[in-house]
């Protein structure tokens, strides 16, 4: 057993850390309507979502946030204005000509 000073042993803050420093930086940015009635829409129709400020459609993110609002008012969706900051090598918007769909490694 390693002892507390042995400076090859990591507590669970270092493991964190040095997992964090090897993932990429993702941002979230927007705004979700509140889910009080009155605040939300009557159809799923106002929802914008970019990836580095490009529009595209991003399905299971929509159905997530709708999820998510519909345990607090089931009977509109929220409008949604978001956008998702990736790394740019992250990103491939030459999917598509429309370029609206995104291939994200």
């Amino acid at each position: 057993v390693p002892s507390s000073d042995d400076p090859t042993t990591l507590d669970d803050d270092d493991v964190a850390t040095a997992i964090r420093s090897q993932l990429p930086k993702i941002e979230f940015k927007g705004y979700v309507s509140k889910p009080i009635h009155g605040q939300g829409k009557g159809a799923a129709d106002k929802q914008y979502i970019s990836i580095n400020r490009r529009p595209c459609s991003l399905g299971k993110v929509n159905r997530l946030v709708n999820e998510v609002y519909h345990q607090s008012n089931r009977h509109q969706y929220p409008f949604i204005a978001l956008d998702i900051t990736l790394p740019k090598q992250l990103v491939d918007v030459n999917v598509t000509p429309d370029k609206r769909t995104l291939l994200i490694q």
